[in-house]
């Protein structure tokens, strides 16, 4: 529903927001990993309109730290994938 709606959505209804990091903050890794390919196809698809977003600087990108952290390889792998689709746009400080 979320990739559908876009960012115009997700500022009339924060619901959207709060399911989707809900995703990849749960207990089970198999719907963090889905959180973390959300993410990843969000990116691919909407990466112009969000780089420098409020959103994207602080909701986004946080939580893609995290999932590049977490405990499961499945979990990281997509994140990686996911933080790939917008690498050469973050400042380096940020990065590192």
């Amino acid at each position: 529903m979320a990739k559908n709606v876009g960012e115009e959505a997700m500022d009339e209804e924060p619901i959207i927001v709060r399911l989707i990091l809900g995703m990849c903050q749960d207990t089970n890794y198999q719907i963090r990993t889905e959180g973390a390919k959300f993410m990843k196809e969000y990116l691919q698809a909407n990466h112009e309109k969000l780089l420098g977003t409020e959103r994207f600087e602080e909701i986004y990108l946080p939580e893609i730290y995290e999932l590049l952290n977490d405990e499961e390889s499945y979990v990281r792998i997509e994140a990686i994938e996911a933080i790939l689709e917008v690498l050469e746009h973050i400042e380096v400080n940020k990065v590192e």
